[in-house]
């Protein structure tokens, strides 16, 4: 028999085609944040939206990504909260480091 294995595809959460309602949302933020972004978040090169926690940018070009996480990175900073919040735990790691540090 002449079978070959099925791809690997990752875990990922179905993206949203329309806004959740209110008391939907605060579930989903409480489960997995991620469930929130709609399909147009997976297929624009750049999504850029203000939400609770201050403005969001997610990068999806390759270009893009290297522009907002190498070559401009002084002119983008992390989330307050977020900070807050790992800092603590993961010091000037890969998710937190900024400024200087992240060189």
């Amino acid at each position: 028999m002449d079978t070959k294995p099925a791809p690997f595809v990752p875990p990922a959460p179905k993206p949203r085609t329309e806004p959740p309602s209110t008391l939907e949302m605060m579930r989903i933020v409480y489960r997995n944040p991620l469930e929130l972004w709609g399909e147009h978040t997976y297929n624009e090169p750049w999504v850029s939206a203000n939400g609770v926690g201050g403005h969001l940018i997610v990068a999806n070009d390759p270009g893009l990504i290297r522009h907002v996480l190498i070559d401009n990175a002084k002119n983008y900073n992390m989330a307050t909260v977020r900070q807050l919040i790992l800092r603590p735990i993961l010091r000037d790691g890969l998710l937190t480091a900024e400024g200087e540090v992240w060189k």
